[in-house]
C-alpha cells in the first residue's frame, strides 16, 4: 500500500482461508499479498486464488482507509492545539467557537473543519453508524461456538441483520428505543448458536422434501384391470 504505511492488518477470521489451502497454494498467495503490499500491483494468479485474493484486497483498502482518516483527524487535532482547547473553548477568547448544531466548530486559523467526533467524545455521546455487511459478519463469526457453521452463516447472517434494522431505522423493541450500539443489540437480541441450528434444521428440511420428490411411484392394478391369471405364457399377455 501506500509508503505512509508501514505495516498491514491480517484479520484473524481471514486466516480460515488459508487455513483451506495446500501448502503450495497458501504460499504463492502469502507472497502475493506481499507483492501487493511492496508494489500496490495486483499479481497474477491461478483462478480460485485471484477470487479470494479480490476479498483481501478490497479488505486491505478499507483497513488503510481508516488509517488515512485517523492521521487527518490527528491532523486537524494538532491543527486546533488538541481536544484540551476544545474542551476549555469557552475559556480560551472564543479561539474555537461551535455552530449552533454542534456538528463543527470554526477555528481562528482561516480554517473549518468537521470534528464532529471529538465535540460528541466531550460531550460523553457519540454519533450511531450503521454498520458494514463485513463489521457484523465479524462480529457474529466471534459469537459462534462452532466457527465452521458461523463462517457459512456469517454473511447471510449480516445481510438479515442490516436489512431488518434498516426497515426499523435502527430502532428496536415495541418502544422504538433507537440503537446506540449495533453489537450490544446483536448480542441481546439474537442467539447466534440458535439462529445457525434453525438454518440447519431448514437446509435438512428442504433436502428430505427434494429427495421425497425424486421418490418414484409405484403403479399397481386398479379396478376396471385384471391382472393376467398365474402362468399365462408372457407371449400371450
Amino acid at each position: 500500500m501506500s509508503s505512509e504505511k508501514k505495516s498491514f492488518v491480517l484479520h484473524v477470521d481471514s486466516l480460515v482461508v488459508l487455513k483451506k489451502m495446500s501448502n503450495e497454494q497458501a504460499g504463492i498467495f502469502i507472497k502475493a499479498v506481499l507483492q501487493y503490499q511492496e508494489e500496490e500491483t495486483l499479481p497474477e494468479l491461478p483462478f480460485g486464488l485471484d477470487l479470494v485474493f479480490e476479498l483481501f484486497v478490497n479488505q486491505f483498502k478499507r483497513d488503510h482507509e481508516k488509517y488515512l482518516n485517523i492521521l487527518e483527524k490527528r491532523r486537524l487535532a494538532g491543527a486546533m492545539g488538541g481536544r484540551q482547547k476544545v474542551a476549555n473553548a469557552s475559556t480560551q477568547n472564543q479561539e474555537l467557537a461551535p455552530s449552533t448544531n454542534n456538528d463543527s466548530v470554526s477555528v481562528n486559523v482561516n480554517e473549518s473543519v468537521n470534528v464532529t467526533d471529538n465535540v460528541n467524545d466531550i460531550k460523553g455521546t457519540k454519533k450511531f453508524v450503521p454498520p458494514t455487511i463485513d463489521e457484523v459478519s465479524d462480529f457474529f463469526y466471534s459469537k459462534a461456538t462452532d466457527k465452521k457453521l458461523g463462517y457459512e452463516y456469517s454473511k447471510e447472517f449480516a445481510e438479515k441483520f442490516i436489512g431488518h434494522y434498516t426497515l426499523t431505522n435502527w430502532k428496536y423493541g415495541k418502544a422504538k428505543v433507537p440503537i446506540k450500539d449495533w453489537k450490544l443489540a446483536l448480542a441481546n437480541s439474537w442467539n447466534v448458536d440458535q439462529w445457525i441450528q434453525e438454518q440447519e434444521q431448514k437446509k435438512i428440511k428442504l433436502q428430505n422434501n427434494g429427495q421425497q420428490q425424486r421418490t418414484p411411484t409405484v403403479k399397481r392394478f386398479t379396478g376396471g384391470v385384471d391382472p393376467p391369471p398365474p402362468g399365462t405364457p408372457f407371449g400371450q399377455l
